[in-house]
């Protein structure tokens, strides 16, 4: 047998020891391949897409590159230190630091070969399935048939056959062999019991609650002054807490009789106290890489969600045209908006008024004001509640995208007058109704016909239609491009089509965010993966001892997942912990609910981890019971 052969079968022979680094790899690879194979769609290349699209979708796969370095770096860090005890044995057996690290090499450029074709095998099953995400989220109206990527396979082999053989001789130079018996003794070395510290603790807990208190008083003016901060307080006191508290709280448990000595408690806490270093450093890790990944998925998500309620809230008519004074080509425009939905088979009602415009004292140059008929008008078509004016009284209107407590600058006492005549305002609401930019004036009927000769007349056309958006989106893309000139003579605004803009914009980040997400997820679980196989040797030693007095199977089994289950269970209520703030800053920033966004994207996270720890409890506790 040569020294390759040697190579291979130390490989094959240990596939626990190597599944989880080469399984993370694969689907790193995998990533990578299924969005090359998503950017360089042939359809994707001939589309006319926004610049924010087109961006997020050249430069993602580079970002997702950037993870992976980083990522494969530490899986290999983590994974060499797990293998000291078997570089002591080798180099009993004679092996040289020289053959060490060339095993070390060979070895990472094989897992570097199955990595790259096992992701590519992998994409290629998945490719169709990453396109209609992607034309579904992305709302294409042209769909993306599966395509043979020659560019996306050639680009992902270059990349990743680089990583790898960098990587590999990375980690050549880094590889010391050390001394033989501190080799064959790193698996059996206890960390020293951590000591904790009050002031530390104190610090910690500070520091988080200052981050979540900057957080949750962080707004769009002070969101450049206060994020660096806010950031660097939340992942110090996170950190502070993890290595003081919890050193704490054992001691704690320990002191406490009744705890200690309940069942096999005394193990597990005892075992807690002595692996809490490197547990720390494993919880924070994960924990943040957890919370950076829920929360770029759930902002994302949330913006996209926010920005189509919005637009659709603010303009519940599907087109709007407005008309102002000395517009010669009105009649015109009319009848080629009509053309076009003749053309796009769209059954649309138009709807016109000529709005007023005086001046209030007060006010702005010129205040819209309606009749309550007006008003009521446009209100049943869109089936919301209409006005009951008496003589006498007004009312303010407020775009929705204002707050409705926001004072109106033309008021004085709760009183308008316009040139003599005075009402009395008697409410004010928020509504979209009409379309305006500033707040406007719902006045009685009788008052209204009152009003003098107005100081300005813009006629408002507004087309409703019960089609879904991405019917009239096309008619409406091409009437704004038809259309310019918005300005001074005349204004044109297809809702279906600007939602559907809105959504190619944001989609294309929210893509990119998810499988950014994905990468940031996997990372995540492999670092529990590795931290807890990395002590599965010395685990099958002390459950071999402690089965000699008397415990059961399923003793050992109820030991293990609550072992396994403190794993999981920190990271996950620290990243649902950050999540939560970080969607509640969110919320009060944008003054908009996200309580559904937040229990999707959260509840997403806590279903992934519990199936995750399912998966490593069942592998976990088969291994240990195998060696009893």
């Amino acid at each position: 047998m040569n020294f390759r052969q040697f190579v291979f079968r130390n490989v094959t022979r240990s596939k626990r020891l190597y599944l989880a680094y080469v399984l993370s790899s694969i689907f790193t690879v995998m990533i990578f391949f299924t969005f090359s194979i998503f950017s360089y769609h042939p359809v994707i290349l001939n589309l006319d897409l926004t610049i924010a699209a087109a961006f997020s979708l050249s430069t993602s796969k580079w970002i997702i590159y950037v993870f992976s370095i980083f990522y494969i770096l530490y899986s290999m860090n983590v994974f060499l230190k797990s293998r000291k005890k078997e570089f002591g044995q080798l180099m009993i057996l004679g092996i040289s630091g020289k053959q060490l690290r060339f095993l070390v090499f060979w070895e990472n450029v094989l897992i570097g070969i199955v990595s790259i074709t096992g992701g590519i095998f992998l994409g290629l099953i998945f490719a169709k399935a990453i396109l209609m995400i992607g034309e579904n989220i992305l709302e294409f109206k042209i769909r993306l048939s599966f395509y043979f990527p020659f560019k996306a396979i050639a680009l992902t082999i270059l990349c990743f056959s680089v990583l790898f053989i960098c990587i590999s001789f990375f980690i050549t130079k880094v590889v010391r062999g050390g001394t033989v018996i501190n080799l064959l003794k790193s698996g059996d070395l206890t960390s020293k019991e951590p000591e904790a510290s009050g002031l530390l603790s104190l610090l910690g807990a500070a520091g988080l609650l200052a981050g979540y208190y900057s957080a949750l008083h962080t707004n769009l003016e002070n969101l450049s002054r206060t994020m660096v901060p806010t950031i660097i307080m939340v992942m110090l006191g996170t950190y502070l807490l993890i290595s003081q508290f919890s050193v704490f709280l054992i001691h704690f448990l320990r002191r406490n009789e009744a705890i200690l000595w309940r069942k096999s408690n005394m193990v597990l806490i005892s075992d807690l106290a002595y692996r809490m270093k490197d547990n720390t450093r494993t919880f924070f890790l994960v924990a943040m890489i957890s919370t950076v990944s829920c929360c770029s998925i759930g902002s994302f998500y949330s913006l996209q969600n926010m920005v189509d309620d919005t637009l659709s809230t603010e303009n519940p008519f599907s087109l709007y045209y407005l008309s102002y004074p000395g517009n010669p080509a009105e009649r015109e425009h009319i009848l080629q908006i009509n053309n076009k939905l003749a053309q796009a088979h769209t059954k649309t009602s138009e709807v016109s008024e000529a709005l007023h415009y005086y001046t209030v004292p007060g006010g702005a140059a010129a205040a819209l004001i309606v009749s309550s008929s007006q008003y009521n008008h446009f209100a049943r078509i869109l089936d919301e509640p209409g006005t009951d004016i008496s003589a006498g009284s007004a009312i303010v209107v407020h775009s929705r995208k204002f707050n409705s407590s926001q004072e109106s600058s033309f008021l004085t006492n709760n009183l308008i007058s316009v040139t003599g005549s005075t009402v009395k305002v008697t409410r004010e609401i928020s509504s979209s109704v009409i379309r305006s930019h500033h707040n406007y004036i719902v006045m009685a009927d009788e008052d209204y016909a009152r009003l003098p000769k107005p100081i300005k007349i813009v006629n408002y056309y507004v087309w409703y239609t019960g089609t879904p958006y991405p019917e009239l989106s096309g008619a409406g893309e091409q009437l704004s491009k038809e259309l310019e000139g918005t300005g001074s003579e005349f204004e044109f605004y297809a809702r279906d089509y600007e939602i559907l803009y809105s959504r190619q914009s944001i989609g294309s980040i929210l893509f990119v965010g998810l499988f950014v997400g994905v990468v940031l997820f996997l990372s995540a679980g492999s670092f529990l993966y590795f931290r807890l196989f990395c002590d599965l040797d010395a685990d099958k030693a002390k459950f071999k001892s402690v089965s000699r007095i008397g415990i059961t199977r399923k003793e050992l089994t109820g030991m293990l997942t609550r072992q396994i289950f403190l794993v999981f269970l920190v990271p996950t209520i620290i990243t649902l912990t950050h999540g939560m703030i970080a969607m509640i800053t969110l919320s009060v920033m944008f003054q908009y609910s996200l309580l559904k966004e937040s229990v999707t994207v959260l509840g997403i996270y806590l279903l992934i981890q519990a199936m995750y720890f399912l998966i490593v409890r069942f592998f976990y506790i088969k291994a240990v019971k195998a060696a009893l």
